[in-house]
């Protein structure tokens, strides 16, 4: 019996003044990071004043200034499951695809830390990745476990990774490989 691969990711684009929006939030965001201030601190006045958006126009998408970053995280983890729905064996490429994608993303991936956001982007993650598991197979209470060990324990890649810049590539691909179990093993072993 041949296996299908079925598509993982979401590909409906939000529409273009939601992203414009978020691009022009998180590049104001961005910058609030790279200069020091503390995430607690920014208003969403301020907020929107730097993005040269209007308030009305944040809560319209948002109600708070992390779910701008939350966003910007599940579009980034939305493009890695097109890059793997792209290649016929996954498993063994997605260690270096998670490595490339966490270093081109090192920004928006720290700003999780700084804003705080550690929680809500794991329970982003563990219903995406319940989501793509229910299409291949059930969430009976042992997936649903190693689903949320898995994510949280992404994210904690992902912390130390930003940590150890000394790290090279290959350094971050071998602990990539060695320390976190590939999706297909611990969800699909019935």
């Amino acid at each position: 019996m041949s296996q299908v691969k079925l598509q993982a990711a979401y590909y409906h684009k939000p529409d273009k003044r939601l992203r414009e929006t978020q691009a022009k939030l998180m590049t104001a965001l961005r910058e609030f990071f790279k200069t020091g201030q503390t995430f607690d601190t920014i208003q969403v006045t301020a907020l929107c004043q730097s993005a040269h958006i209007a308030r009305q126009t944040f809560y319209r998408h948002y109600t708070t200034i992390g779910e701008v970053i939350e966003l910007d995280i599940a579009w980034v983890a939305n493009s890695f499951l097109e890059q793997t729905d792209k290649i016929h064996d996954s498993t063994r490429s997605a260690p270096r695809l998670m490595v490339d994608l966490i270093d081109q993303n090192r920004v928006s991936f720290a700003m999780i830390f700084w804003s705080h956001t550690e929680q809500p982007v794991i329970e982003y993650l563990i219903r995406d990745m319940r989501r793509v598991n229910a299409m291949r197979s059930t969430n009976n209470p042992p997936a649903v476990f190693a689903i949320e060990l898995y994510a949280r324990m992404l994210i904690n890649f992902v912390q130390l990774m930003l940590n150890h810049s000394e790290l090279s590539r290959d350094d971050l691909l071998k602990l990539y490989q060695q320390l976190i179990p590939a999706p297909e093993t611990i969800f699909h072993n019935e």
